[in-house]
């Protein structure tokens, strides 16, 4: 994980990572609101060893169980990079954090050939 004095050395990274999300797909935040979620300590940064690659994590209790996992709130993955090795390597953080499962949402399909499976979906109407 990234501590709070190293934000400033990764955030160059992270900040191009997070634009490259939002130009492929309709983000609902802009890189200052994850800037501020992990300079307040709402969430975590993990940078994987090469440093072309992030996710951000944040610890959450579930609705209906009580458990406590993890979410990723965004995650960044390098052109080239395996996608499920990033998410492996995260899944040890939650586990050694205590977490008894990992939770993200993705505008992307096929999540369920690696694994994951639908806990909910979210309708959403306009008003």
């Amino acid at each position: 994980m990234v501590e709070h004095g190293e934000l400033k050395k990764d955030w160059p990274m992270v900040r191009n990572g997070l634009e490259v999300i939002c130009a492929r797909q309709e983000c609902d935040f802009i890189p200052e609101d994850i800037y501020f979620l992990i300079k307040s300590g709402r969430a975590a940064l993990y940078v994987n060893g090469e440093r072309d690659s992030f996710t951000v994590l944040r610890k959450i209790t579930h609705s209906r169980t009580g458990e406590e996992g993890a979410e990723m709130v965004v995650t960044f993955c390098a052109v080239g990079r395996d996608s499920l090795e990033l998410i492996a390597e995260i899944e040890e953080i939650a586990r050694a954090a205590g977490c008894a499962y990992l939770e993200m949402d993705s505008q992307r399909r096929g999540f369920s050939r690696a694994g994951w499976s639908e806990d909910r979906i979210i309708y959403r109407r306009s008003l």
